[in-house]
């Protein structure tokens, strides 16, 4: 009979692996550069979404981070 399959709990994918050494390869200014583009895009992103829309997406991702 052939052992059960074991977890892959600790194991990253390939995918993740693949996105952290991308991150890593990248130099300060650059790390910089991409976190102003995304404050940028959110702010962008709050200014255009009525207050009903906003307090939807705060809920969404509260129930998000709870059933985590």
């Amino acid at each position: 009979m052939p052992r059960p399959r074991r977890s892959n709990l600790s194991r990253q994918s390939r995918n993740a692996r693949r996105i952290r050494n991308i991150a890593n390869e990248r130099t300060e200014e650059e790390q910089e550069i991409a976190r102003e583009e995304r404050r940028v895009s959110m702010a962008r992103l709050r200014a255009s979404q009525s207050q009903e829309q906003g307090e939807a997406a705060r809920e969404t991702a509260r129930l998000a981070m709870r059933n985590r």
